[in-house]
């Protein structure tokens, strides 16, 4: 989530929402990635594993997936996204 917020953050617009699909259980995934979420000038707004309006089909052995709500609150800074492969080697 550290690396995917790093990539996609920067290109929401002040005001927009971004929303990742994870799986069942994402909570620890979701805190190692408030600090990353936050340098991107986003706050999570909800965790949800049911998306009323669009359902998230599942065919893996869990069968549900999660729903992360972001809101883009402040531009992110300039320097990111970090060159290509520079979030993966050295996350946020």
């Amino acid at each position: 989530m550290r690396i995917l917020a790093e990539y996609c953050l920067p290109l929401v617009r002040v005001g927009g929402l971004f929303l990742a699909a994870k799986g069942h259980d994402p909570q620890e995934e979701v805190r190692n990635a408030e600090r990353a979420i936050q340098l991107m000038g986003a706050s999570i707004l909800q965790l949800c594993s049911v998306l009323i309006l669009y359902p998230v089909e599942s065919h893996s052995p869990y069968g549900q997936r999660t729903a992360i709500v972001c809101l883009k609150d402040h531009p992110t800074p300039r320097k990111y996204p970090r060159d290509p492969g520079t979030p993966v080697k050295s996350p946020l």
